[in-house]
């Protein structure tokens, strides 16, 4: 009798998975713990060689509203592998060997955007040593299984700064043509339009760009906690995303007609802001409400899988020699000291002095420098530019304005390349930026691409092209200026840089392609005495630095 109750005492500890999930894990403890701790002591590591890096995510995360949901996805991530933490329970921790090579990369990676001060990119960087390191301890299973919660950790990345032009542009777009619809004319040039008792700009804050990022993370994790199917998880993402962008026009309109129909007494304050939070709950609730109706059912009958059986042969197959592992984890701990080792040896090397003078390139052919440069008030804005220069060159009645922005030296706060370097002040300008787009302009035997833009004032309007110089090559790609400057630091030692701006007046819309011909006949003469007017301060400084 009593053993009769043992067996039936037994079975149900078989069914509810307790003392076998206890000794599976009692079982692989051994496997599991030190790997943990190794793994632990690497992260560690990893926080600390790339400590300023990570402490400018948390910074970030702390000062903007727009990245501050980044301050609950470390600890949200953490909670989503504990949830998973009995499906861990059955696997076998090995460790990948290839995905030294990816950490290596992305070292590399840190390294580029170190060089050329772009911070996002070192800020994706050690984000994703992080699943790396966790795939190469603990294996590719392993961290399938939790592939989620480690790839929510790319949200707390504050990058996303290069969405806020087509966001506002989409803003603009949808408010105006609401009101439109509703019958209120409205006068739109660029981001700014007029209604008949207000004038409206859409600037960075009203752009919704953190509607976007807190709807996609709260669409990730309620698809993740609520469904299984991928399609599911995809459709309630795309359509956060999608409902956030709309939506944030929708808020715009909304707010617009509100100070319309009060005559500009609401909405043109503090309460603009909780009106749009506000819009942006709802729009949240309804979506959720909406996605519970997908909410997958269960089958009926099922039941909770029972941890597997460990195998027979079980002490023999999953206790490998850890020395190939120690092994690994001594290279994933060596990889990041090299390059901080490497860093600290660019940042000893002397660099290019910061007192310069950029000497006007003398007019040639038809173009002359002009003795004063007063064509036009208007002038780019480049932050922390060691020296500038504005000249306007004279071809009878018409006229070219030059501006050249030299960085002999760039550091955090005086980039060439930087979201604060802008053709327009966002607030307080009498200047509209009024469109821009990407142009190649045929100079002969050669190509340049510039960005060319549209600006206007109430007395004037202006075509730009600007472009970037870095040490003899030349692109109107942020991107592509970026990986040059870190060639360059990476390779000389030195990162310096100009920005280099063109512009004329527009008579009317059928004055638009005369100033493109003007301005393409500028730089066909003038494009290679500018390019020796930068070459020489280039090589003054190099000189400067020799001595």
């Amino acid at each position: 009798m009593e053993s009769t109750d043992k067996t039936v005492n037994r079975s149900r500890l078989d069914q509810d998975g307790g003392w076998r999930a206890a000794a599976l894990m009692l079982w692989r403890s051994e496997l599991w713990s030190w790997r943990l701790i190794l793994l632990l002591i690497t992260l560690a590591l990893l926080v600390v060689i790339y400590f300023s890096t990570y402490q400018s995510m948390v910074l970030t995360w702390w000062t903007s509203e727009t990245y501050a949901h980044g301050l609950i996805i470390v600890p949200m991530s953490l909670y989503l592998i504990w949830r998973t933490r009995r499906r861990l329970v059955p696997l076998v921790p090995r460790t990948a060997f290839s995905v030294v090579l990816l950490l290596i990369g992305l070292n590399v990676m840190w390294l580029l955007g170190a060089a050329a001060d772009a911070l996002g990119v070192q800020q994706f960087a050690v984000t994703a040593m992080i699943p790396a390191t966790v795939v190469l301890l603990l294996g590719w299973r392993v961290g399938w299984t939790i592939a989620f919660p480690l790839g929510i950790l790319f949200l707390a990345v504050p990058i996303g700064d290069s969405l806020i032009p087509p966001l506002i542009h989409s803003t603009a777009t949808i408010a105006v043509h609401s009101l439109r619809l509703t019958g209120i004319p409205v006068f739109w040039e660029g981001n700014h339009f007029d209604i008949p008792n207000g004038r409206w700009s859409v600037i960075t804050a009203c752009s919704g760009i953190h509607y976007l990022f807190a709807m996609l993370t709260l669409t990730l994790l309620y698809g993740y906690l609520s469904y299984r199917s991928y399609w599911r998880r995809a459709f309630i993402v795309v359509a956060g995303l999608a409902l956030a962008i709309v939506g944030n026009g929708l808020r715009a309109y909304i707010i617009v007609m509100i100070g319309y129909l009060s005559n500009m007494r609401l909405a043109v304050g503090i309460d603009h802001v909780v009106y749009g939070w506000l819009f942006f709950g709802i729009l949240s609730l309804l979506l959720f409400w909406l996605g519970s109706f997908l909410r997958e059912r269960e089958p009926v009958g099922a039941t909770a899988a029972a941890p597997p059986r460990p195998p027979a042969d079980a002490p023999r197959t999953l206790l490998p020699s850890r020395v190939p592992t120690l092994v690994v984890a001594l290279i994933a701990m060596a990889i990041p000291l090299g390059t901080s080792v490497w860093m600290s040896h660019l940042a000893k090397l002397p660099q290019l002095t910061t007192t310069v003078k950029l000497s006007p390139p003398n007019g040639t052919g038809v173009w002359r420098l002009s003795p004063s440069s007063d064509a036009t008030a208007w002038q780019p804005i480049y932050v922390g530019a060691a020296t500038e220069l504005d000249r306007v060159y004279r071809d009878g009645n018409d006229w070219v304005g030059l501006h050249l922005a030299y960085y002999p030296v760039q550091h955090q706060g005086a980039e060439l390349v930087n979201f604060h370097n802008v053709l327009v002040a966002e607030k307080n300008s009498p200047w509209i930026l009024v469109s821009t787009d990407g142009r190649s302009v045929a100079l002969g035997s050669r190509t340049l691409g510039v960005s060319e833009a549209r600006i206007s004032s109430s007395s004037e309007k202006l075509l730009v092209w600007h472009w970037y110089w870095i040490n003899g090559n030349q692109t109107s790609s942020p991107y592509v200026a970026k990986f040059y400057q870190a060639i360059n630091e990476v390779i000389y030692g030195y990162r310096s840089g100009a920005g280099i701006t063109v512009f004329t007046r527009i008579d009317d819309e059928l004055d638009l392609q005369q100033a493109r011909g003007r301005l393409r006949a500028y730089l066909r003469t003038m494009l290679p005495g500018i390019e020796n007017a930068l070459h020489g301060v280039r090589t003054a400084a190099s000189e400067n630095l020799r001595k």
